[in-house]
């Protein structure tokens, strides 16, 4: 769990590494500790950046090569084929598999194509950007233990990286090094997927797609912990709020209403700092508004 940390966190004291490794050899895991140390280090790569025609690229050496052609509607799906196929087959890693999904699916949506329309599903379900579940991942840990042979450490590495994503989310960070941690413990007991069980990604990117809650974001402004429709907040007006509030919070009211309705986020957050009566007073305006 402290090689976990170490190095999901990015730390690179020699110090601190020189006595993990010493306490991981006094336990007989020091090889279980390079091997976590061997996945932080890892790069995974999309074309996106450097050839937005295609799903991969590899880095070869000094060069670079490129893979799954999505120029056209044609070529995408025909590459969203060929992908699954080489998925079925174990002819690529599954951060690759991963990686050109990914690509895939947002190349759909330049397209103007929805992906679960023209892709097949397992591209579609390893490529679309949803939000961390941990709560499945934790029950893909649990069943990897019952039905696939997973081991005590096996399974305690996987439970300890599920903590670590959830920290790592609640900070804005990148979750991905943790799903890899997962992985590996996967080919270390050569865990066989299946619809009971999931993939590392499927099991914690399995929340709502983020376009959606970003969406929905968008439709709700929050009142001391109460969701309020944006049209309802736009609609408050001047006279109702200056008669209400004294001429400061008025003018926060006002603010919070004017932005509303082209980003409701901040019209939450500038009512974040009102008093509880002051709240109280903003609802009961509000759900008179919605009523009228």
């Amino acid at each position: 769990m402290s090689a976990l940390c170490f190095y999901g966190k990015g730390y690179r004291d020699s110090a601190i590494e020189s006595n993990l490794k010493k306490a991981a050899g006094a336990h007989g895991i020091l090889d279980l500790m390079s091997q976590i140390e061997g996945v932080f280090n890892l790069k995974v790569k999309s074309a996106s950046s450097d050839m937005p025609k295609f799903a991969l690229a590899i880095e070869d050496g000094d060069s670079t090569r490129y893979f799954y052609p999505t120029q056209t509607e044609v070529e995408l799906t025909q590459s969203a084929r060929n992908l699954t196929k080489d998925a079925h087959a174990d002819a690529l890693p599954l951060s690759f598999v991963r990686t050109a999904a990914q690509e895939m699916c947002k190349r759909a949506g330049e397209l103007g194509l929805e992906p679960k329309k023209h892709l097949p599903s397992a591209v579609v379900n390893l490529g679309e950007d949803r939000i961390p579940n941990f709560e499945v991942a934790k029950t893909a840990a649990d069943r990897r233990k019952e039905f696939c042979g997973v081991d005590d450490e096996g399974y305690n590495l996987m439970c300890s990286a599920v903590e670590g994503a959830k920290e790592a989310h609640f900070n804005g960070e990148d979750i991905e090094d943790f799903v890899e941690i997962f992985r590996m413990v996967d080919n270390a007991h050569h865990v066989k997927y299946s619809a009971l069980i999931k993939d590392p990604y499927q099991a914690f990117f399995s929340g709502e797609l983020r376009e959606d809650v970003e969406k929905f974001a968008n439709t709700i402004v929050f009142v001391a912990d109460a969701p309020i429709p944006t049209e309802v907040m736009s609609s408050l007006k001047d006279e109702d709020i200056e008669s209400n509030f004294r001429a400061e919070v008025a003018d926060t009211i006002k603010i919070a209403r004017d932005c509303s309705i082209g980003d409701a986020p901040q019209a939450t957050q500038g009512l974040a700092g009102m008093s509880e009566h002051n709240s109280k007073t903003l609802l009961n305006l509000l759900l008179a508004t919605a009523g009228t």
